[in-house]
């Protein structure tokens, strides 16, 4: 089961592009550039990338770092991600360690 759940976490890092190579650092700056990051700062930014590429398993991560980056609307691959129930408790413990750490 993992060894299927590393192939698709390559997929999905395959499909998204060559955005995965960029770090906090430039997606931040891309963000702040293009004026999405809303009412964060950029070091509100890089602390929230960093939470989120401790919490996340991979293929969610993927996802999130890819609509950060590109500003693509990625929330029907994550919604199609399984189990949902995995996906449901990953950003709960995101939220939460985000309000712990970067608020």
């Amino acid at each position: 089961m993992q060894r299927v759940c590393a192939i698709a976490a390559l997929g999905l890092a395959f499909l998204a592009g060559p955005a995965l190579a960029q770090d906090a650092a430039q997606t931040c700056a891309k963000m702040d550039r293009e004026d999405r990051l809303g009412p964060l700062t950029v070091a509100q930014c890089h602390c929230n990338y960093s939470v989120a590429d401790q919490v996340l398993d991979a293929d969610i991560r993927t996802l999130l770092f890819d609509a950060w980056y590109t500003g693509a609307n990625n929330m029907a691959k994550v919604e199609a991600l399984k189990p949902a129930s995995r996906v449901r408790r990953q950003f709960s413990r995101l939220q939460k360690e985000l309000k712990k750490h970067c608020s």
